[in-house]
């Protein structure tokens, strides 16, 4: 279990990663699952899932905010036009070692109400190019569809904003889907 309270002193919140590669999870097609509670209103969790951008480097291919008010998606796609429409921040540069710059795609929140000191269950499913993400089994549920979604997966990563009394991730589960 990774408990987790205070504040970074930092530009980011406090974070924690693990990478798939030396677990042989590395992949197309995963299922990935854990749960977590939060343990005093305003925290938050920001769960990355970082892959191949495309392009020869890694970078984040999908973004989940979990809120105790609710769940916010973000789309992260890659693209070498710096001037490509989807692009929104024009000041990030470009990867250095792919030269891709970030197509952040952010999707409005959902609200759903995620109760303090309650474990919530988030389970992704990636196939091909689709992603479902569920909270709570039927709490919540939403599938995306992206192109980016077909990268290999190589690290998960969680960033909390976890206030005095903290919050809590247990029980992370990761293996190659199958149809």
């Amino acid at each position: 279990m990774l408990w987790n309270h205070g504040e970074s002193g930092g530009k980011y919140s406090p974070m924690v990663h693990l990478a798939l590669v030396p677990l042989k999870l590395e992949g197309r097609d995963l299922e990935i699952s854990f749960r977590y509670r939060h343990l005093q209103q305003g925290c938050l969790i920001w769960f990355f899932v970082d892959g191949d951008d495309g392009f020869g480097s890694i970078d984040h291919l999908l973004r989940i905010k979990l809120l105790t008010t609710g769940v916010q998606l973000q789309i992260d796609s890659h693209s070498l036009t710096s001037l490509h429409p989807e692009r929104q921040n024009k000041d990030q540069p470009a990867d250095k070692a792919s030269g891709a710059f970030r197509l952040s795609k952010k999707l409005p929140r959902h609200l759903v109400e995620l109760k303090t000191n309650q474990w919530h269950d988030i389970k992704l499913v990636f196939h091909q190019d689709n992603v479902t993400i569920s909270v709570d089994d039927e709490t919540w549920g939403h599938t995306l569809q992206h192109a980016c979604f077909n990268m290999t997966k190589r690290k998960l990563l969680w960033l909390q904003k976890s206030g005095n009394k903290g919050l809590e991730i247990d029980d992370i589960r990761i293996r190659n889907a199958t149809n």
